[in-house]
Protein backbone atom coordinates (compact mmCIF):
# COMPACT_ATOMS: atom_id res chain seq x y z
CA UNK A 1 0.00 0.00 0.00
CA UNK A 2 1.24 3.46 -0.91
CA UNK A 3 1.06 5.59 2.26
CA UNK A 4 1.02 8.77 0.20
CA UNK A 5 -2.37 7.69 -1.16
CA UNK A 6 -3.76 6.48 2.18
CA UNK A 7 -5.98 9.48 2.94
CA UNK A 8 -7.53 9.40 -0.53
CA UNK A 9 -8.21 5.66 -0.13
CA UNK A 10 -9.98 6.36 3.16
CA UNK A 11 -12.13 8.98 1.41
CA UNK A 12 -13.05 6.56 -1.39
CA UNK A 13 -14.40 3.86 0.94
CA UNK A 14 -18.10 3.28 0.31
CA UNK A 15 -18.75 0.35 2.66
CA UNK A 16 -20.31 0.57 6.11
CA UNK A 17 -17.20 -0.35 8.11
CA UNK A 18 -16.53 1.85 11.12
CA UNK A 19 -13.41 3.05 12.91
CA UNK A 20 -13.71 2.37 16.64
CA UNK A 21 -11.92 4.27 19.39
CA UNK A 22 -12.25 4.22 23.15
CA UNK A 23 -12.79 7.74 24.51
CA UNK A 24 -13.99 9.02 27.87
CA UNK A 25 -14.87 5.53 29.04
CA UNK A 26 -16.91 4.55 26.00
CA UNK A 27 -16.53 3.23 22.47
CA UNK A 28 -16.93 5.82 19.67
CA UNK A 29 -17.74 4.84 16.10
CA UNK A 30 -16.78 6.90 13.08
CA UNK A 31 -17.27 6.29 9.40
CA UNK A 32 -14.43 6.48 6.90
CA UNK A 33 -16.11 9.62 5.54
CA UNK A 34 -15.84 11.24 8.98
CA UNK A 35 -12.17 10.24 9.33
CA UNK A 36 -11.47 11.60 5.83
CA UNK A 37 -13.23 14.88 6.63
CA UNK A 38 -11.37 15.22 9.95
CA UNK A 39 -7.99 14.56 8.27
CA UNK A 40 -8.69 17.13 5.54
CA UNK A 41 -9.68 19.69 8.21
CA UNK A 42 -6.44 18.95 10.11
CA UNK A 43 -4.47 19.37 6.85
CA UNK A 44 -6.06 22.77 6.28
CA UNK A 45 -5.34 23.81 9.87
CA UNK A 46 -1.71 22.66 9.71
CA UNK A 47 -1.23 24.42 6.37
CA UNK A 48 -2.72 27.63 7.79
CA UNK A 49 -0.06 27.52 10.50
CA UNK A 50 2.64 27.18 7.82
CA UNK A 51 3.38 23.43 7.88
CA UNK A 52 5.05 22.40 4.62
CA UNK A 53 6.56 19.31 3.05
CA UNK A 54 9.61 18.06 4.95
CA UNK A 55 9.05 20.05 8.15
CA UNK A 56 9.41 18.14 11.42
CA UNK A 57 6.25 18.23 13.52
CA UNK A 58 6.29 16.66 16.96
CA UNK A 59 3.28 15.03 18.61
CA UNK A 60 3.24 14.65 22.39
CA UNK A 61 -0.05 13.28 23.59
CA UNK A 62 -1.67 10.11 24.83
CA UNK A 63 -2.75 7.74 22.09
CA UNK A 64 -6.11 9.07 20.88
CA UNK A 65 -8.29 9.66 17.82
CA UNK A 66 -6.83 13.14 17.31
CA UNK A 67 -3.31 11.68 17.23
CA UNK A 68 -4.38 9.41 14.37
CA UNK A 69 -6.00 12.31 12.52
CA UNK A 70 -2.98 14.61 12.81
CA UNK A 71 -0.54 11.82 11.99
CA UNK A 72 -2.51 11.06 8.81
CA UNK A 73 -2.63 14.79 8.02
CA UNK A 74 1.16 15.01 8.36
CA UNK A 75 1.52 12.09 5.93
CA UNK A 76 -0.85 13.83 3.53
CA UNK A 77 1.21 17.05 3.75
CA UNK A 78 4.49 15.04 3.51
CA UNK A 79 5.70 16.51 6.79
CA UNK A 80 7.88 14.41 9.11
CA UNK A 81 6.05 13.19 12.20
CA UNK A 82 8.10 12.97 15.41
CA UNK A 83 6.29 10.82 17.99
CA UNK A 84 7.17 11.59 21.61
CA UNK A 85 6.38 8.95 24.22
CA UNK A 86 6.02 9.32 27.98
CA UNK A 87 9.83 9.00 28.14
CA UNK A 88 9.92 12.69 27.17
CA UNK A 89 7.55 13.91 29.90
CA UNK A 90 10.44 15.50 31.80
CA UNK A 91 11.39 17.75 28.86
CA UNK A 92 9.72 21.11 28.42
CA UNK A 93 8.09 21.93 25.09
CA UNK A 94 10.80 24.48 24.21
CA UNK A 95 13.49 21.86 24.85
CA UNK A 96 11.80 19.38 22.50
CA UNK A 97 11.38 22.01 19.81
CA UNK A 98 15.07 22.96 19.88
CA UNK A 99 16.62 19.51 20.47
CA UNK A 100 14.68 17.85 17.64
CA UNK A 101 14.54 20.83 15.23
CA UNK A 102 10.75 20.88 15.26
CA UNK A 103 8.83 23.42 13.23
CA UNK A 104 5.72 22.76 15.33
CA UNK A 105 4.78 20.73 18.41
CA UNK A 106 1.28 19.27 18.72
CA UNK A 107 0.13 18.54 22.27
CA UNK A 108 -3.00 17.50 24.14
CA UNK A 109 -5.03 19.90 26.24
CA UNK A 110 -3.62 18.14 29.33
CA UNK A 111 -0.18 19.68 28.65
CA UNK A 112 0.65 22.76 30.70
CA UNK A 113 2.01 25.55 28.51
CA UNK A 114 3.70 28.80 29.49
CA UNK A 115 1.40 31.85 29.51
CA UNK A 116 1.60 33.64 27.17
CA UNK A 117 2.99 30.99 24.82
CA UNK A 118 5.07 32.34 21.94
CA UNK A 119 6.30 28.87 20.99
CA UNK A 120 5.05 27.04 17.86
CA UNK A 121 2.69 24.78 19.81
CA UNK A 122 -0.87 23.74 18.98
CA UNK A 123 -3.41 21.56 20.72
CA UNK A 124 -4.77 18.52 18.89
CA UNK A 125 -7.87 18.11 21.04
CA UNK A 126 -9.01 21.66 21.80
CA UNK A 127 -9.46 24.98 19.99
CA UNK A 128 -6.28 26.96 19.43
CA UNK A 129 -7.64 30.45 19.89
CA UNK A 130 -7.08 33.37 17.61
CA UNK A 131 -4.94 31.72 14.93
CA UNK A 132 -1.63 33.13 16.14
CA UNK A 133 0.17 29.81 15.72
CA UNK A 134 3.10 29.99 13.29
CA UNK A 135 5.68 27.33 12.57
CA UNK A 136 9.43 27.82 12.66
CA UNK A 137 10.70 27.55 9.10
CA UNK A 138 13.98 25.75 9.60
CA UNK A 139 15.07 25.88 5.91
CA UNK A 140 15.54 22.16 5.52
CA UNK A 141 18.85 21.12 3.96
CA UNK A 142 17.81 18.42 1.50
CA UNK A 143 14.33 17.90 0.19
CA UNK A 144 12.99 14.36 0.45
CA UNK A 145 11.00 14.52 -2.79
CA UNK A 146 9.92 10.86 -2.61
CA UNK A 147 8.90 11.23 1.06
CA UNK A 148 11.06 8.28 2.09
CA UNK A 149 11.84 9.57 5.62
CA UNK A 150 8.31 9.97 6.93
CA UNK A 151 8.84 9.97 10.64
CA UNK A 152 11.06 9.74 13.67
CA UNK A 153 10.26 7.38 16.52
CA UNK A 154 12.08 6.53 19.72
CA UNK A 155 12.83 3.22 21.38
CA UNK A 156 14.96 2.06 24.28
CA UNK A 157 15.58 -1.27 22.57
CA UNK A 158 17.59 -3.77 24.56
CA UNK A 159 19.98 -1.21 26.09
CA UNK A 160 17.41 0.81 28.03
CA UNK A 161 18.62 4.15 26.66
CA UNK A 162 16.40 6.03 24.20
CA UNK A 163 17.43 6.18 20.56
CA UNK A 164 15.77 7.99 17.68
CA UNK A 165 15.02 5.95 14.58
CA UNK A 166 13.99 7.30 11.21
CA UNK A 167 10.90 5.66 9.73
CA UNK A 168 11.48 4.72 6.13
CA UNK A 169 8.25 4.81 4.11
CA UNK A 170 9.13 1.72 2.11
CA UNK A 171 9.66 -0.23 5.35
CA UNK A 172 6.29 0.88 6.70
CA UNK A 173 4.42 0.13 3.47
CA UNK A 174 5.66 -3.48 3.19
Amino acid sequence: MDLTALVERIGEQKHNNRILTFEDGRVRERTHATVYSDVKAACAELASWGVKRGMRVGIRSANCYQWIIYDLALIELRAVSVAFTDDFANLRADELIEKYSLSLLLVSSAEKLPEPCALPIARIDAPNGNGGIRVIDRCLQAADEDFQRMGLIFSSGSTGSIKGMSLNRRGVEV
